[in-house]
């Protein structure tokens, strides 16, 4: 599979998750920030070693880009949005995981 859906529920504004991306598991912490009205993560290796912290979740760009790590993923995690306006604006708390979905492009794709 090139694209793959990751499954996150914005029920809970903070949470972690665990994935295998490119065959390597990493742990993201989701977390809502009610003063800024965004979603937030932070990248972690199975081992606990911190990647990234603090990267925003916003819609259609890829969200580790810019994490230069050899140890991070090598394909891209993107916000894809479904909402029928598209503007592009981060999702609220409960839009995570319903109307915009976070996914991984494998590296094959890239």
């Amino acid at each position: 599979m090139s694209v793959l859906r990751l499954p996150v529920d914005g029920n809970d504004a903070n949470f972690d998750v665990r994935f295998d991306l490119d065959g390597a598991e990493y742990r993201l912490g989701l977390r809502f920030n009610d003063r800024d009205q965004s979603w937030f993560f932070d990248m972690f290796d199975i081992s606990g070693t911190l990647i990234r912290s603090g990267v925003k979740l916003v819609p259609n760009f890829p969200l580790n880009r810019q994490i230069a790590d050899e140890i991070a993923p090598p394909g891209f995690l993107l916000l894809v949005d479904t909402r029928p306006d598209d503007e592009r604006a981060p999702p609220n708390q409960s839009e995570l995981g319903t109307e915009v979905l976070l996914t991984y492009v494998d590296e094959s794709e890239l």
